[in-house]
């Protein structure tokens, strides 16, 4: 199904030279929407960089981004906005880009005229959607993606939120939980939150036309000096302290020494992006397990599948997602995974397993689950193929972006309705 809509998306990040990995999911949304609307189009503002801050990882990407490109068929604007860092942070992207973006929006609207606006990321660009679809005249919507959510209700990034949580005409959200934060973000009850304008919804992921086969799984594991006998439990994500991987290393030191075909590999390392070189010392304090924990470069979205490929297992230590994608393309591959029963694989597990769930925080229970699957092929074989079905059927980047174009669809008839015009400032 076609739908008649001129979309404007307002990402907080989106991919770039330089920074392949930023925003790989909205990537992945944008293309899933072109298929279903008239038009797509990109503005993802970015912080002004100085050139002389190219010498700093961090800044880098921003220094060398262009401020127009085409990806995949869909036009991308970049403009630049002044940015204090750490300052005062929800201003920047929600009210100093305001007027550098309404140029840029204003004349895009004239040529193409949209129907409606959708951000990625409530707390980045939430209120820079709000601003702009009322500026000229469309309703704005927005998804919530997970640490978005995560935010004091007191503090200024609690405030910005709050109020786009109230000003925008309609939020997604990738997990119940994130529906539930919404709700105490502005002093209620979940009940209290209109089902017609607070809406749970996954963004969900999609394989590639062609899953790799053996040849791929070979040739991973023989760059990495691996036999097709060595069990690979693999970790595909940031490497930060937050996703557990500091207490799964210490874990795998504890157990591991007594299975020499395991190997752990955490791939996602960024310089200058993550905790990677704190937990590489880590790994180095055990020298007799070092060879065995491997800490690799992200990749780029593409080569994700090539990694699943290799692995064996998936291991999914994170303590807070807003709905976990990686976890979901290991199952949607038919890897067998050991996750934390935080409350979004809560709902992933719901509909029939396809994962192995233990109580959060408890890594000694995670290591023996990791461990029954080293044991046991069946087990993983079964475990795998569960999780396939599960993910292609409930968590289908295709399926659920439709419904979310349902929604924004219905949304624009009743605004067209009542009379657009009176949207306006």
């Amino acid at each position: 199904m076609r739908f008649n809509l001129k979309l404007l998306l307002l990402p907080a990040s989106y991919p770039q030279q330089g920074a392949e990995w930023a925003g790989a999911q909205n990537e992945r949304s944008a293309r899933a929407l072109q298929r279903l609307v008239d038009h797509v189009e990109v503005v993802c503002p970015r912080p002004y960089a100085p050139r002389f801050l190219a010498l700093s990882d961090r800044w880098r990407p921003f220094t060398i981004a262009p401020a127009f490109e085409v990806r995949g068929g869909i036009r991308v604007h970049r403009p630049a906005y002044p940015v204090a860092p750490k300052l005062f942070q929800p201003f920047w992207p929600n009210r100093a880009a305001v007027p550098f973006c309404r140029r840029t929006v204003s004349a895009l609207h004239r040529d193409i005229g949209f129907d409606a606006i959708l951000s990625f990321d409530l707390a980045r660009t939430g209120g820079l959607a709000w601003r702009l679809g009322r500026a000229i005249g469309i309703p704005a919507c927005g998804w919530a993606t997970g640490s978005d959510m995560r935010h004091a209700s007191r503090s200024a990034a609690g405030r910005s939120l709050r109020g786009a949580l109230r000003s925008l005409d309609l939020v997604f959200y990738q997990s119940r939980e994130l529906r539930t934060l919404a709700a105490q973000l502005q002093g209620v009850g979940p009940e209290s939150l209109s089902d017609e304008h607070h809406i749970v919804q996954p963004r969900g992921v999609e394989a590639p036309e062609k899953l790799p086969g053996d040849d791929t799984r070979f040739a991973i594991r023989s760059s990495l000096g691996l036999s097709d006998g060595q069990v690979v439990i693999l970790y595909l994500g940031r490497i930060v302290r937050g996703k557990g991987l500091f207490e799964l290393v210490d874990g795998f030191v504890q157990w591991g020494w007594a299975h020499h075909d395991v190997t752990l590999l955490l791939v996602g390392s960024r310089t200058g992006h993550d905790d990677a070189p704190a937990l590489e010392k880590v790994i180095a304090s055990s020298p007799s397990m070092a060879d065995r924990i491997r800490v690799l470069p992200g990749c780029e979205p593409r080569r994700i599948w090539d990694y699943l490929a290799a692995a064996d297992i998936f291991a999914f230590p994170s303590f807070k997602e807003g709905m976990p994608n990686s976890l979901l393309e290991a199952m949607l591959a038919g890897i067998p995974a050991v996750a934390f029963s935080i409350p979004p694989v809560g709902e992933i597990g719901r509909f029939g397993g396809g994962l192995l769930q233990v109580p959060p925080y408890d890594f000694a229970k995670f290591g023996e689950a990791l461990l029954a699957l080293v044991k046991d092929p069946m087990l993983r074989r079964d475990i795998g193929e569960r999780g396939r079905v599960v993910a292609s059927e409930h968590f289908s980047l295709r399926k659920n972006t439709q419904l979310v174009v349902e929604h924004i669809a219905s949304l624009v008839a009743r605004v067209g309705a009542a009379g657009p015009e009176s949207r306006r400032e």
